[in-house]
């Protein structure tokens, strides 16, 4: 994984990059569970989007680590 992306000419951190990926990404995935029954009626629904984050994040983590050896 890269350290850092430079956007004109700031140099940004790529964990922050990629938990603002996570964000989105585990924003939408919990935008469509809950248009499920089975999402509507999930139990510890704030445990279960962190967890869904920590997972995302993680995921994008290794691709981009898998992509930049």
């Amino acid at each position: 994984m890269t350290a850092e992306v430079d956007l004109f000419g700031i140099f940004i951190p790529m964990p922050i990059i990629l938990g603002v990926l996570a964000y989105v990404a585990s924003a939408g995935l919990s935008r469509l569970l809950a248009r499920w029954p089975v999402g509507r009626q999930m139990r510890g629904q704030p445990i279960f989007e962190a967890a869904m984050f920590v997972v995302v994040f993680a995921a994008l983590v290794r691709a981009t680590t898998f992509l930049n050896p």
